[in-house]
């Protein structure tokens, strides 16, 4: 199996600007940067035909308690979003990042095909996480990025009108929209790579209660409380294994609340793998300057991890790419969304995450575990637990969390931003006459449903 590498940014920019001019580049042919910031759309690839999607609503929604078709469906949709575009390019990295679905004030898209930012979801919250939360990239396909433009939800004074009109919900997505949240975690130019490994089981206690909403406390199982390590060969002969090898890294059973105060401890039988078992993006010097503080989580995070002083100025000494390790899938097949969630593994072929793979998923892509939405009930009464380690797993509780039971909360106020409260677990379902909705006695104070989606109170001003 071969390194899956993807052109660098900028050369990846020169091809979608000559893919939207419907000509392919002239062998050996370089493009300038500057025309490709010039280019009016940058094509989405769909998701092709063979992958069941869009899946027939009615269908899904008789399926939706059948944990077993729910997880297929799942898998089929990973495969369709994963399958290569152009020049091995998985489809989802051609589709438009937040940046170019929602900035009013950038016309022409930017040069880069994605852009990364820290977990929203952590950024405000500071407890029990790391000083570094991962980056990730929230992208839109063609469907949901067209849709959003048509209906101006990029745009804060057109929902403020919306909210002055008395409209309780956005206009609903089409059924083909997809949105992925995509989680990136560095790979150091010399040396092994050290990445955490999420074994299914939290190092910190759930301690806020077992049922019912939950609220935050101090205890979360982020990404450095993690006790299984793997250390990643950045080059080599594509060997099934290296071995193993000893790291110093974070000793988890200290408890310490900020990770970078913690003591460290060596790590025994660390397994050793190979960089060809992760979808990778190489970044050159200009890439990392491009981005410039965008990524000073990666500076800070390596800085935690490797102890060696690294800054945005010298990042790309050490710097060398990024590997994808987790992502949030929706699509709005149904009313409400279905909801997957998928994180890297060592192991990806055992336990009941690996359930259901389809053969259509290949190559990298089968390194990844999964855990889907469904509508069957949990012992408590409450939704089956759905969360993604990355992401739910540094908030208190979030191991019991639940992927809709969040997104129904994502809501628009003027002048309100949406902050703390959404770090809350919440494991109950909302009526629509909740006062969350209608604001209870004070009109002013009502929200809008936004269809589920968080990333449009990510518009200039609109909060979160």
């Amino acid at each position: 199996m071969s390194i899956r590498r993807i052109y660098p940014i900028a050369a990846l920019a020169a091809l979608t600007f000559l893919w939207g001019t419907g000509r392919q580049p002239a062998h050996g042919q370089v493009v300038p940067p500057a025309a490709a910031t010039q280019m009016a759309v940058r094509p989405a690839r769909d998701i092709p035909p063979g992958f069941d999607f869009p899946a027939d609503r009615d269908r899904l929604q008789a399926a939706a308690c059948d944990v077993r078709a729910m997880r297929l469906h799942g898998w089929r949709l990973f495969a369709g979003l994963t399958q290569p575009a152009e020049e091995g390019i998985p489809a989802f990295s051609t589709w438009y990042s937040k940046r170019q679905t929602l900035d009013m004030e950038s016309p022409a898209f930017p040069a880069l095909p994605f852009s990364l930012e820290p977990a929203q979801q952590l950024v405000s919250f500071r407890d029990g996480i790391p000083n570094s939360p991962p980056l990730v990239s929230v992208l839109f396909n063609r469907a949901a990025f067209e849709f959003i433009r048509f209906q101006r939800l990029h745009d804060k004074n057109n929902l403020k009108e919306m909210w002055n009109q008395q409209m309780m919900d956005v206009p609903e997505f089409p059924l083909d929209s997809v949105v992925i949240k995509a989680v990136w975690w560095p790979i150091r130019k010399n040396g092994r790579t050290v990445l955490p490994v999420w074994t299914g089981e939290g190092t910190r206690p759930i301690d806020c209660g077992v049922s019912g909403d939950m609220h935050p406390c101090h205890q979360g199982n982020d990404y450095s409380t993690w006790p299984q390590l793997v250390a990643i060969e950045p080059g080599g002969d594509h060997r099934p294994s290296y071995g193993t090898t000893e790291i110093d890294y974070y000793d988890v059973s200290t408890n310490v609340q900020t990770p970078s105060t913690a003591p460290t401890r060596r790590y025994s039988n660390v397994q050793v793998v190979s960089l060809d078992r992760f979808y990778y993006v190489p970044l050159s010097a200009s890439d990392v300057s491009a981005y410039g503080a965008r990524l000073s989580n990666f500076a800070n995070l390596m800085h935690q991890i490797y102890d060696v002083r690294i800054t945005t100025e010298n990042l790309e000494e050490y710097l060398q790419g990024m590997i994808l390790v987790g992502m949030h899938v929706a699509t709005k097949e149904l009313k409400d969304w279905f909801w997957c969630t998928f994180w890297w593994h060592v192991d990806p072929g055992s336990g009941p995450y690996a359930a259901d793979r389809s053969d259509q998923v290949r190559g990298v892509w089968r390194h990844f575990r999964m855990d889907v939405v469904t509508d069957r009930e949990a012992p408590d009464r409450g939704p089956m637990v759905a969360y993604n380690p990355w992401l739910e797993g540094a908030f208190a509780n979030g191991l019991i969390s639940n992927c809709k039971m969040c997104h129904q909360r994502a809501a628009f106020r003027p002048d309100y931003s949406f902050g703390r409260e959404s770090h809350t677990v919440f494991r109950s379902p909302l009526r629509l006459d909740d006062p969350y909705y209608t604001g209870g006695s004070n009109p002013r104070n009502r929200n809008m449903r936004l269809d589920y989606l968080w990333s449009l109170t990510d518009i200039r001003g609109a909060g979160r």
